[in-house]
């Protein structure tokens, strides 16, 4: 029964992932709302399930890269508030 309801939800969470500028208000713990999206259907509220964040060390040619997070997001855990990502 418990495999059966996991790939029940595995069936109706959409996973993304995502790169902005890192902040290090941004946690796992966070749920973030995605607005302007190519579809509505992927305008939702989504839970963070990683980040993975780079140093923004300069690269072979001297330019400095930006300090960034790429997150990896799921929506199987819907709730009503949550970050606007960028505000």
């Amino acid at each position: 029964i418990a495999l059966k309801i996991a790939e029940d939800i595995s069936r109706k969470e959409f996973v993304g992932k995502l790169t902005i500028p890192a902040d290090p208000k941004y946690n796992t713990r966070l749920y973030v709302a995605l607005t302007g999206m190519p579809s509505n259907a992927l305008n939702q509220v989504y839970a963070i399930k990683s980040i993975k964040t780079s140093l923004g060390v300069p690269d072979k040619d001297g330019k400095a890269q930006p300090y960034q997070a790429e997150f990896v997001v799921v929506n199987h855990v819907v709730q009503s508030e949550a970050t606007t990502l960028g505000s």
